[in-house]
């Protein structure tokens, strides 16, 4: 149950025909996947006309973009919601695994959609196209999270501890009733190492200096860290350039990505 479904039965109201048909679709998609759910059977369990579906939803890859736009909706507010009041930035990092282990818990098998769905129809699918840049969003989130806590390179933070949150979803499908919180232990780990990376090693300068205490140059285009730390530690290279800028290009252009996988389908449908 989301919060429409509570808004709906806290005021008796019976759910609209579109409603019902995301409904239906949102519980069958997200148990058997896409390509074994068919119209028909939607159309029957919702108890609407063929042309009542076809008025709200002119195709079957509409319906299942609304779908994910749905669970989207749904999976930020949850988030938004786990996180509103805590204080300690480390801890609202965590928060996201909190989520995903009550999802987990409560079998919500949509946890897992845009992985699904991507995996399901491929990466050169509209609705592949579709999931991967809601993917690349939930990235966003966590990055911006992770730049609120002052972590070193929050784009790198973002990308690991999204790694532990699909292999956590993974471990789940295979039956981990414990998935959540292995990846809520190590994403502590990704959070103390990339505090640590903000310390400079003994002996040499902050970044800014760009000058350790033997007298050699560092580079400010060069990636901190490479290589084992002299406390005997390993530190993670943060993005180099090549990739950093490619990440920024991700993000400028994901409103037009998300822009033209909308219309190609809007062009699948008129067809």
């Amino acid at each position: 149950m989301d919060a429409r479904d509570e808004t709906r039965a806290a005021t008796g109201r019976r759910p609209g025909a579109r409603e019902r048909i995301l409904d239906t679709s949102y519980e069958l998609f997200a148990r058997r996947g896409i390509r074994d759910v068919g119209v028909d059977e939607i159309i029957t369990r919702s108890g609407v006309a063929k042309a009542t579906f076809y008025r709200h939803f002119p195709s079957k890859d509409a319906l299942v973009l609304a779908y994910l736009d749905r669970w989207f909706l749904a999976r930020s507010e949850a988030l938004e919601a786990a996180t509103r009041n805590i204080e300690s930035r480390d801890e609202a990092l965590l928060a996201v695994f909190g989520v995903l282990d009550d999802w987990f818990q409560r079998g919500r098998a949509e946890a897992s959609a845009f992985l699904h769905v991507m995996i399901e129809m491929g990466p050169d699918h509209p609705l592949g196209q579709a999931s991967i840049e809601y993917l690349r969003r939930t990235r966003d989130q966590l990055a911006e999270i992770a730049l609120a806590a002052g972590l070193d390179d929050p784009d790198g933070f973002a990308w690991s501890c999204h790694i532990l949150i699909k292999g956590a979803m993974v471990a789940d499908a295979e039956g981990d009733t414990r998935a959540a919180e292995r990846a809520r232990l190590m994403a502590s780990l990704l959070i103390e190492h990339h505090r640590r990376r903000q310390q400079p090693v003994h002996g040499q300068q902050t970044p800014q200096g760009h000058r350790r205490a033997d007298g050699h140059d560092v580079s400010s285009d060069s990636p901190r860290g490479d290589g084992p730390r002299s406390d005997g530690g390993q530190r993670l290279a943060p993005f180099r350039p090549r990739e950093a800028a490619a990440e920024a290009e991700h993000r400028l252009a994901k409103p037009s990505r998300l822009a033209k996988t909308k219309g190609t389908l809007s062009s699948a449908e008129r067809n």
